[in-house]
C-alpha cells in the first residue's frame, strides 16, 4: 500500500527535524502514552476501522457549530425556517451511528457557542445520559466532558468589540457550572471534566502572567484577542475549576509550543492534571492549510514558512509523512506529556494513521494490529 511504503521509508529519516529539534528513535519512546481518537460525526468505515484496533483508550466526539460565518449562519436560519417554520430545538445534537467496537472512554465535547446557561446545562446532562429524553439511550453516556468556547459567528464580534463576549459563557464558565452540577447531583459524580488549550497562540509571557494570578481572572481582563474554536484561557483557572485533563491544539508552531510547555512545567500545572497533545495526521498541503486556519495561525510568519515548505516539496505525501512522524516523536519525548489525541479528519489521513499504528510510530501498546 502506498501510504504504508511512505511511512516505512520515513521512519528511517531520523535526521529530519522541525526548528532544529532532535528527533528520537521510535524504539526509545515510552509505550505507556495514552491515545485518544477524534471520532467522525458521520458514519465512516475508516474511522470505525481505526477505533476497532483497540489502540485508543478514549474517543472524543466534537460539538460543531451550525455555522462559523455570518453568511453561513444566515443560510442556516433560512433553511431552518423553510424546513420547520422556525429554529430546530435539537440544534447541535448528534447520534452515534458507529458499529460496536472497543468500549474505551467516551468523551463528549460541549461548546458554549451562544447558548444560555440553561441550554448548556441541558447539553451537559444530555451528554452524560442524565437528561429525560428517549433517544439519548441510543448512545453511550460520556465518561468525560470536554469544554470549549466554540466558533459561533456571534463570538467573533469580540474581534471588533473586545468586551462583547462578557455576556457569553466561556469554557471556564462551563467547567465551573459542571463542577457545581456534580456537587448538586445533576451530573454523575465520576464524570471527568476536560479543558482545551491552543499553545500556538498563547504567548509564554501571557501564560506566565495568568498562571501567577492567585484569583480567577474576570472577563474584561482576558476577553481579548481572536476567539478560536478552542480558546486559550488561564491554565491555573481551568485546573482550579476542576479540569483533570488539558487537550491541546496541534503544535504547528513548534518553538511557541516548546515555550508554552516549558512555562507549563515551571508552574507545575502538570502535577495537577494530564496533558494530551492534539496530533493531526496531515495528508496534503490543503489539509495543512485547513488546520493552520482552524488554529488561528495561518497569518503568522512561522506558519507561512511551514506552508511554503510543504508547497515546494517535490513529493507532498512524503513531506506529510515526515512531518507526522517527526512531530509525534518530538511531542512524546517531552516530559509530562500523557499522550496524543489523534485527529484524522479525512479518509486519507485515517489510512495514514492506521499505517502509523502498524509501524509503531503511534504508541498503541498493542502487540499486533490488523
Amino acid at each position: 500500500m502506498m501510504y504504508a511504503r511512505i511511512v516505512s521509508k520515513t521512519i528511517t529519516l531520523l535526521s529530519w527535524n522541525v526548528k532544529g529539534a532532535r528527533v528520537l528513535r521510535t524504539s526509545s519512546i515510552a509505550r505507556a502514552h495514552t491515545l485518544t481518537l477524534e471520532r467522525s460525526l458521520k458514519p465512516s468505515k475508516r474511522d470505525q476501522e481505526l477505533w476497532a484496533t483497540g489502540a485508543f483508550q478514549g474517543k472524543v466526539y466534537p460539538d460543531l457549530p451550525v455555522a462559523t460565518t455570518w453568511k453561513g449562519y444566515a443560510s442556516y436560519l433560512l433553511q431552518q425556517r423553510l424546513a420547520n417554520g422556525g429554529l430546530s430545538p435539537n440544534d447541535g445534537k448528534h447520534h452515534d451511528l458507529h458499529a460496536p467496537g472497543p468500549r474505551g472512554m467516551t468523551v463528549r465535547t460541549v461548546a458554549a457557542q451562544a447558548f444560555s446557561t440553561a441550554e448548556l446545562s441541558y447539553k451537559m446532562e444530555a451528554a452524560c445520559g442524565a437528561a429525560d429524553e428517549p433517544d439519548l439511550q441510543q448512545k453511550p453516556p460520556a465518561d468525560a466532558l470536554l469544554f470549549v468556547s466554540g466558533s459561533h459567528p456571534v463570538r467573533q464580534l469580540n474581534q471588533i468589540l473586545p468586551a462583547s463576549n462578557r455576556w457569553l459563557s466561556s469554557s471556564v464558565d462551563l467547567l465551573k457550572t459542571a463542577a457545581q452540577m456534580k456537587q448538586a447531583g445533576d451530573l454523575p459524580p465520576d464524570v471527568q471534566l476536560w479543558a482545551t488549550e491552543n499553545p500556538n497562540v498563547n504567548p509564554v509571557k501571557r501564560l506566565v502572567t495568568k498562571a501567577c494570578c492567585d484569583t480567577p481572572l474576570e472577563w474584561p481582563q482576558w476577553a481579548h484577542g481572536q476567539i478560536l474554536p478552542w480558546t486559550s484561557v488561564n491554565v491555573h483557572v481551568v485546573v482550579e475549576a476542576g479540569a483533570t485533563t488539558i487537550l491541546t491544539q496541534p503544535p504547528f508552531l513548534w518553538q511557541a509550543f516548546e515555550e508554552w510547555h516549558l512555562a507549563l512545567d515551571r508552574q507545575q500545572v502538570l502535577e495537577e492534571c494530564q496533558l494530551v497533545v492534539g496530533m493531526p495526521i496531515l495528508s496534503s498541503v490543503r489539509n495543512l492549510q485547513f488546520w493552520l486556519e482552524l488554529c488561528g495561525v495561518s497569518r503568522r510568519p512561522a506558519a507561512t514558512q511551514l506552508l511554503q515548505t510543504f508547497g515546494r516539496a517535490q513529493d507532498p505525501d512524503q513531506m506529510c509523512a515526515e512531518w507526522n512522524i517527526s512531530t509525534i516523536q518530538q511531542v512524546l519525548s517531552l516530559p509530562g506529556v500523557a499522550g496524543l489525541h489523534v485527529m484524522a479528519v479525512t479518509d486519507k489521513s485515517r489510512r495514514m494513521a492506521m499505517d502509523l499504528l502498524r509501524s509503531g510510530v503511534l504508541p498503541s501498546g498493542q502487540p499486533t494490529l490488523p
